[in-house]
């Protein structure tokens, strides 16, 4: 299984390679740095393993000497000047993987985030205490934006005490077309309503207390709509609402599905991923592998009859 993901992503990075403006005079090129990303994500190792031909199958070039560049390069180019071209690589990469949805369509997209933790002892200086799956943890947390598509809209990877809503607030900037936002209570505001609205979404995120009054504060309409469209079932007026708010769910079924499996995100980071740029790669990696995993179980699917 493993080698038929490898598989299938290597052809999406040769096609990529094959138009890409690559860094000037870099002795190895970008897609080759990228696959020994992929390569060791895929296999749970820290990048140096990677670095060694005896680490990859005798059918691959990466066995020939002079073709794996060595730990202190790939470190470079993750981290200076090249770094740049390495997210570009990336970016062009998902979307070879991941086709984005028509925007003249009605999309629905699902707001959430997902703590990485670190062990509680461990020295890494952009990892912060915050709140985690059960209480206070130490770590990072991935938010997401995601809509029909294997990969995210939007995504971004903070320290584990930034507030949900701050980088909710940046990532509805990516929504595009029209439709749904849905999202559990911890992102209800005014602020959010407003600003999905603006980007032509209307935000549904559950109260504290539904059913209640409003206090004497001015609501802004868009959040005035959302707390009709989700509390209005209580006064027979309509379900449509919580049925929509019902597909919330499945970012959570996306979450489970990205943390199992071949390749999949771990909860708990691996005691080689410290530093968020590093956190970053990694997380950006395992997405990756996850909509490969997607297309490969979609063309292994029996066609019905």
């Amino acid at each position: 299984m493993e080698r038929d993901l490898f598989r299938l992503l290597a052809k999406a990075i040769e096609r990529i390679d094959a138009t890409f403006a690559d860094l000037p005079a870099c002795t190895h090129r970008t897609a080759q740095i990228v696959r020994v990303h992929l390569w060791a994500a895929l296999h749970e190792r820290p990048v140096d393993w990677a670095c060694e031909p005896r680490n990859w199958p005798g059918s691959m070039r990466e066995r020939r000497r002079g073709v794996l560049p060595d730990q202190t390069t790939v470190s470079r180019r993750t981290r200076h000047g090249g770094r740049r071209y390495l997210e570009a690589f990336l970016d062009a990469l998902a979307k070879e993987l991941s086709p984005t949805p028509d925007p003249q369509l009605l999309d629905l997209k699902r707001l959430d985030g997902k703590p990485l933790l670190v062990a509680a002892h461990s020295k890494d200086r952009n990892a912060s205490w915050g709140r985690g799956a059960g209480g206070q943890a130490k770590g990072y947390k991935l938010h997401a934006l995601w809509g029909t598509s294997p990969l995210p809209e939007a995504w971004c990877v903070t320290p584990l005490n930034i507030d949900e809503r701050r980088m909710a607030a940046r990532l509805l900037q990516h929504l595009e077309g029209a439709g749904y936002s849905v999202a559990d209570g911890n992102y209800d505001s005014n602020e959010l309503c407003v600003l999905a609205h603006l980007n032509g979404y209307q935000m549904l995120a559950p109260r504290d207390t539904p059913f209640r009054g409003l206090g004497h504060r001015r609501q802004r309409p868009a959040r005035q709509r959302a707390i009709d469209l989700l509390e209005h079932e209580g006064f027979g007026l309509g379900t449509f609402g919580p049925a929509l708010f019902a597909h919330r769910r499945s970012i959570e079924t996306k979450f489970g599905n990205l943390t199992t499996g071949i390749g999949g995100l771990a909860m708990a980071l691996p005691p080689f991923i410290r530093r968020i740029w590093r956190v970053r790669t990694w997380v950006y990696a395992k997405l990756l592998i996850y909509a490969a995993r997607c297309l490969l179980r979609t063309k292994r699917r029996p066609n019905s009859a």
